[in-house]
């Protein structure tokens, strides 16, 4: 009999098979890790406050252009997948919670900052050698660049996720080896929600995964420019 939570996703398309007989053969040794580093390799559960209450993300939402005035269904579907507890934005976290002590600055690039971009990202690569941890969702081209550029540099970072943790949480094996050498902790301030393939982020989830990276860091999103 099997568990609960098992995948029984018949292989249909190419590349299926083999993804699958992998996940079959690193499945010993990763429960194996999940057993030795129980906190870091299991989802927690509302560990980090924000302190950034609804009203507060609604009006910078409609600062940053990603929500209308007036649309309560945009802002209601939003809300109803936040983690809110005591009027404030939480979030839970995979992987090492520890890097939330060292100093932390948000990643967010934006599109009028594109001239400077070479500047903005050794900023941060240079922050980064120094000790800072970057924080960031890695959602537009350059943050992914700047990040990507981090981990192969070796150094620690946290990502903003853009949807919550179920029950059973399997990262790619590079994120669970990051974690497990203490270089990564995934954040999320949503619920867990099944989401097809081809579903794609809104804009004002984006901008509210930003807010929440600024949120974590105590820090605004143009810290690299002075």
């Amino acid at each position: 009999m099997f568990a609960s939570g098992y995948v029984d996703v018949i292989p249909l398309k190419p590349g299926q098979l083999e993804t699958q007989r992998a996940y079959i053969h690193a499945n010993p040794r990763n429960r194996l890790l999940r057993t030795n580093n129980p906190k870091a390799l299991r989802p927690q559960r509302k560990t980090i406050d924000t302190f950034v209450t609804p009203n507060a993300l609604r009006g910078y939402l409609i600062r940053e252009n990603a929500l209308p005035i007036d649309n309560a269904l945009m802002w209601k579907a939003l809300t109803t997948r936040l983690l809110i507890v005591n009027n404030h934005i939480v979030c839970d976290s995979y992987g090492y919670l520890q890097l939330l002590e060292h100093q932390l600055l948000p990643v967010v690039c934006h599109r009028k900052d594109k001239p400077s971009f070479a500047q903005h990202k050794q900023t941060c690569l240079n922050a980064a050698a120094n000790g800072a941890i970057q924080v960031s969702a890695r959602i537009a081209k350059g943050e992914q660049e700047i990040i990507d550029e981090a981990i192969a540099q070796g150094h620690p970072i946290i990502l903003i996720t853009d949807n919550g943790f179920p029950e059973i949480y399997h990262p790619s094996e590079a994120r669970l080896q990051q974690c497990t050498k203490n270089r990564l902790l995934l954040v999320t301030p949503w619920a867990y929600q099944y989401r097809p393939a081809n579903e794609e982020i809104t804009v004002a989830q984006c901008k509210a995964m930003n807010c929440i990276a600024q949120a974590i860091c105590q820090t605004n999103d143009n810290w690299w420019k002075k």
